[in-house]
């Protein structure tokens, strides 16, 4: 996360970053206990496994969004050069 952030406003980034990793860590399991109460133990565990599945689903997204971007500024470079 430091690498990628900006120097400008770096130290705000991190807050608002640590903020909501905080912020899930506390909500996150009123949810699931919730889940828990309201569907049973089944579903609830199957809707938190569904959810993790799609977020590990959009990181890979997002990873191979960046390289396709990477690579086409890699060409740009070339060809310009």
């Amino acid at each position: 996360m430091l690498e990628v952030t900006p120097e400008k406003n770096k130290t705000t980034y991190i807050a608002y970053y640590t903020t909501a990793v905080n912020g899930a860590a506390i909500v996150a399991p009123l949810l699931g206990v919730s889940l828990l109460s309201f569907f049973g133990f089944f579903w609830a565990f199957l809707a938190c496994a569904l959810l993790r599945f799609g977020g590990s689903f959009m990181f890979l997204l997002v990873r191979k969004l960046d390289r396709r971007a990477d690579a086409r500024k890699a060409s740009a470079l070339a060809a310009g050069a």
